[in-house]
């Protein structure tokens, strides 16, 4: 059976949980796909720090497993997005496929990354990174390849909706966006007794002809969700 080398740049929640948990799916893995995936090098900020059990020693320096020859696949879960931007951008370099959960590091400078991807043609996977690892992703780019999406739309959750329709209607920053919404209450959760003739009206957009049109509309400067279904700006996996 073939095995796959796996680097793991992070240790917090979602690091160790994927460290926990990756023996347990190995041999699911392995029954469907034919090969199995083993954790060659794992990096930490404080190797002293207590913790569970790893099944390697880790290390201090996350550039020892990027250019660790035994690592096929990076795995970042650093968070944040300056370290994380120059982990994603050194395993991209090295030709090493990424995988990211780091939602901050794709909005602020996926649009450095998916360039560098496409310059190396090394793949970004950060299904992880949407909508709690739902594979939305992959149905956007394999069963709806055929097809010109110029956007998505959704409801997040009332007050999400509320401070984007405001950001890309009446032109407010995110910060007055999110001042108006905590007048009308609307960040903690929505009780029987609140009605909705007491929520600020979120007018649709003009030109609605449909159900979906008249959904609250997103910025439409930099919408995360149309360039990621757009081939020529996102570095989806192809598989």
């Amino acid at each position: 059976m073939n095995k796959i080398g796996i680097g793991v740049i992070g240790c917090g929640t979602v690091g160790s949980g994927l460290i926990r948990n990756l023996p347990k799916a190995n041999a699911l893995i392995g029954e469907r796909l034919g090969v199995q995936l083993e954790i060659k090098s794992i990096a930490v900020r404080n190797s002293a720090k207590n913790r569970d059990p790893l099944p390697i020693t880790p290390v201090e320096d996350w550039k020892k497993v990027i250019s660790d020859p035994a690592v096929q696949i990076v795995v970042e879960l650093v968070g944040g997005t300056q370290d994380a931007f120059l982990i994603a951008e050194a395993t991209l370099k090295a030709k090493k496929p990424l995988v990211t959960a780091n939602k901050a590091l794709l909005a602020e400078r996926g649009q450095e990354l998916f360039p560098l991807a496409q310059k190396s043609a090394t793949p970004i996977y950060f299904e992880a990174s949407v909508a709690g690892g739902i594979p939305v992703l992959k149905g956007l780019r394999e069963g709806l390849v055929a097809n010109q999406l110029l956007g998505l739309h959704g409801i997040i959750n009332g007050t999400s909706n509320y401070i984007l329709s405001r950001m890309a209607e009446a032109g407010s920053d995110f910060a007055t966006a999110l001042q108006q919404a905590r007048i009308w209450d609307m960040p903690k959760p929505m009780t029987n007794s609140m009605s909705t003739e007491s929520m600020p009206p979120i007018k649709p957009p003009s030109s609605a002809s449909s159900p979906t049109d008249s959904c609250p509309s997103f910025p439409k400067s930099r919408s995360r969700g149309s360039e990621r279904s757009n081939p020529k700006t996102s570095a989806l996996p192809a598989n």
